[in-house]
């Protein structure tokens, strides 16, 4: 009797300590507050642009599909996408910015890259030639 019950202590006690470890182990999550000064905002390096064409009656005709990646885990998208479209040129330019945190003590980022992907409906109609640009990326596409 004795026996069983130093067993059945000992089994809780280790159910315990792995669920003490595991509870350990949760990620935890710290907002770190930083003047505006000292953050780095930069555009996102792009890997790839492909331009995808719907039919002439969807909503948005034009979709362009973005695909690029942060250096680092400290690296993270900085506002709305800016696009501008200039009726002129035939032109439409891209800006997708990042934002870098500043060295702060005890926050280290690991060199590992993250993957990014983004799609951008363009309310394009105009029959002609057109020309993306991402970030200095660029690629031309038509309109029948």
């Amino acid at each position: 009797m004795n026996s069983t019950l130093n067993s059945i202590k000992l089994q809780l006690s280790l159910i315990l300590i792995i669920i003490l470890s595991i509870l350990g182990c949760e990620r935890q999550v710290v907002e770190i507050m930083v003047p505006d000064d000292n953050r780095h905002i930069s555009d996102l390096p792009i890997n790839s642009i492909e331009i995808i064409h719907q039919h002439e009656l969807a909503p948005f005709p034009v979709i362009v599909r973005v695909d690029g990646e942060f250096p680092n885990p400290c690296d993270y998208k900085h506002n709305e996408t800016k696009v501008i479209i200039s009726e002129d040129s035939r032109e439409i330019t891209i800006n997708i910015s990042m934002e870098r945190l500043p060295s702060v003590p005890g926050l280290y980022c690991i060199t590992a890259t993250e993957p990014y992907q983004e799609s951008i409906d363009l309310d394009i109609r105009s029959p002609g030639d057109y020309i993306v640009v991402v970030n200095g990326i660029s690629k031309s596409f038509r309109i029948e």
